[in-house]
């Protein structure tokens, strides 16, 4: 198991529901580390992700690195499918191409 975190963004996600809101607060009742970044953006970490939460016009984004990242990206695909989210999830190797996706 690889617990290093990369040097370039690996995990990027775009939410149709729920809201940035309810995704914000989900990570916290799962005791992820939440911090506000600007008016409309929060970081979202634990030990093995650093995640940006951001929302755009129609769609709520996440993205940037996880550690361990093929078992990682499995456990935030179970993570977002317990809250019923409608996202697309993709992760990336250090070439840029995509190793893993999901779209639900």
């Amino acid at each position: 198991m690889n617990n290093a975190f990369p040097d370039y963004p690996n995990f990027y996600c775009s939410f149709t529901s729920p809201s940035q809101i309810e995704i914000k607060h989900f990570f916290e009742q799962n005791g992820w580390k939440i911090r506000k970044q600007g008016f409309d953006e929060f970081e979202c970490s634990n030990e093995w992700a650093e995640l940006n939460l951001v929302t755009s016009q129609s769609y709520t984004l996440l993205n940037g690195i996880i550690a361990n990242p093929i078992e990682n990206f499995k456990v935030l695909i179970e993570f977002f499918k317990a809250i019923d989210a409608r996202f697309q999830a993709e992760l990336y190797d250090e070439h840029q191409n995509i190793i893993l996706e999901t779209n639900l």
